[in-house]
């Protein structure tokens, strides 16, 4: 990105072995970037605006420690994502490239993975921490002991540490007693509006080289977000343009809506013959 930047920086996840993506991912820090660009990379989304990164830097009791409240999966690790980077960055100066779970990654936990264990049970200790409470419900007394007590050894062990709530979870007396007890901050993230996502398709588009000039990238958007449903995140932009990418020559340039409108081909496995078969 450049020093005009007009997106968020995107944030790549990783598997970890022997857990499912529901319980338990890694995402590389943003190690490449100074302090200044990932300030500007927060400030050019509109929904992160009230992200305040040098305030939370230094309020910071020891490692950072952020309550994210939203109501956006992906804003939230995104956001996280950065200030994790920036703490990193702060306390323990350069942060070195990091391509595998094994580096100064941010872990993010599910309420799916605190039943597995974790993140006592992750294979390497991660720099930064993130726990996601579960969907659909209020806390419980029980979620909230074992959330705090995966926040407490993990910044035991100085690691940053974030924990994402829906607005509609919060228990202010819990909340209040974090931010006493523990020094936690609390931070409202956004959800991207439709202009928003409309800027992304076009900023990445350019950077890979698509010409999308006379695409309707609304009907995109809204074409994408139907098929995705509740899963759907600026990540699978980025995957629809990927997409458009590999199939280049069979596309024209410039591109037509029609040609980001995904409709994905369904396969089965044959095991018999050892290929796939369209369904």
């Amino acid at each position: 990105m450049s020093s005009n930047q007009t997106i968020a920086d995107l944030v790549q996840r990783g598997r970890y072995p022997g857990f499912r993506l529901e319980e338990a991912v890694w995402y590389r820090l943003l190690y490449w970037r100074s302090e200044e660009a990932l300030m500007a990379s927060l400030a050019a989304a509109p929904h992160l605006s009230q992200v305040r990164p040098l305030r939370l830097l230094e309020q910071a009791r020891g490692s950072l420690q952020v309550i994210l409240l939203t109501e956006d999966r992906y804003a939230a690790r995104q956001t996280a994502v950065h200030l994790a980077t920036l703490a990193c960055k702060r306390w323990s100066g350069d942060v070195e490239p990091a391509d595998t779970c094994e580096g100064p990654v941010l872990a993010v936990v599910t309420a799916a993975g605190l039943d597995r264990g974790l993140p006592a049970g992750l294979p390497h200790r991660p720099g930064a921490l993130m726990l996601e409470a579960p969907e659909g419900r209020p806390l419980t007394e029980t979620d909230k002991r074992r959330m705090e007590e995966a926040l407490f050894d993990a910044h035991g062990s100085g690691a940053h540490c974030f924990l994402s709530l829906k607005p509609e979870q919060v228990d202010e007396a819990w909340v209040e007693e974090l931010r006493f007890c523990a020094g936690y901050q609390v931070c409202r993230v956004g959800r991207p509006e439709q202009e928003y996502l409309c800027r992304v398709l076009r900023v990445l588009g350019a950077e890979l080289g698509l010409e999308l000039r006379e695409v309707d990238l609304d009907r995109v958007v809204d074409h994408l977000r139907a098929y995705r449903g509740r899963a759907f995140c600026e990540e699978d932009l980025e995957r629809l343009l990927l997409w458009c990418v590999q199939r280049q020559n069979v596309l024209t340039q410039p591109l037509r809506t029609a040609d980001l409108l995904f409709r994905p081909v369904r396969y089965r496995w044959n095991q018999q013959e050892g290929g796939e078969t369209d369904v």
